[in-house]
């Protein structure tokens, strides 16, 4: 486990660049776990930006999937039920060169570790260190149990 503190912007974007540069083994799943407020979806954004997404990258919360080149960005918060998880098909996003990011995984941990045996699995943690600052915890396939 690695943990980070983030103090600005600036600095979550510099994480999310160095998170796709180091981490060439692919298909990845980022799963973000944290509060409301706690930097999941600018998480996601830099992470997109990081890998040449155009677009404007908006929070699936109603929707819950967004797909974008080399990216699908699902959000977790809304499912009440592993069927609904189940239904995602998140196992068929893992292919090729694709980095899938999860917000609010925690609600379905267990989901997550069991199809990672597809991927590199990479958790990430935000807690709130203060008004503008976050405590990143990054943790690798070896370090994560369901």
């Amino acid at each position: 486990m690695k943990s980070i503190r983030i103090h600005s912007l600036r600095d979550m974007e510099q994480l999310g660049t160095d998170l796709v540069k180091d981490c060439p083994q692919r298909p990845l799943i980022l799963a973000l776990e944290g509060n409301l407020g706690a930097g999941k979806t600018t998480f996601a954004q830099y992470i997109g930006k990081a890998l040449g997404v155009k677009e404007a990258m908006t929070s699936p919360t109603f929707i819950l999937h967004l797909e974008y080149e080399g990216l699908d960005h699902l959000d977790l918060y809304r499912l009440e039920s592993k069927v609904e998880f189940d239904e995602l098909r998140i196992f068929k996003m893992l292919t090729g060169n694709k980095v899938v990011v999860i917000e609010w995984a925690d609600k379905f941990k267990n989901e997550i570790v069991k199809i990672s045996n597809k991927a590199n699995l990479i958790w990430i943690k935000f807690e709130h260190a203060g008004t503008d600052s976050r405590i990143v915890k990054i943790y690798h396939n070896e370090d994560i149990s369901d």
